[in-house]
């Protein structure tokens, strides 16, 4: 993957997080003002929900890294996370993408 590939895979994950809590947040402080409607349970239910929309993004990440990018193939993906040694392993099997990896920079350890 290039540089700006590389960003705007992580601006998209970031936003993926990011909208659902700063539309929370802002539910949050709007409950919180002074001239509010809505009681207590309204403000911690939404509280509750927005720590459980954090929660679940970071399951997403957990479960993505450690049971999918581990075993993916895309070795220039910022989340992938598969050993030097079973990259290298990998390349030495398939030629044309060994040559391709190469050709960027990468070398195959000893």
């Amino acid at each position: 993957m290039l540089r700006w590939e590389k960003v705007i895979l992580l601006t998209f994950f970031s936003f993926l997080v990011a909208f659902p809590v700063i539309v929370e947040g802002h539910g949050i402080w709007a409950m919180a003002a002074p001239p509010s409607q809505f009681g207590r349970y309204a403000l911690l239910g939404m509280i509750g929900i927005t720590g459980a929309t954090l929660l679940a993004a970071a399951q997403f990440v957990l479960v993505l890294t450690h049971h999918y990018c581990r075993r993916c193939v895309n070795f220039s993906c910022p989340l992938n996370h598969v050993p030097k040694p079973m990259v290298d392993a990998y390349l030495r099997l398939n030629p044309v993408m060994r040559g391709a990896w190469e050709t960027s920079g990468y070398q195959l350890g000893e």
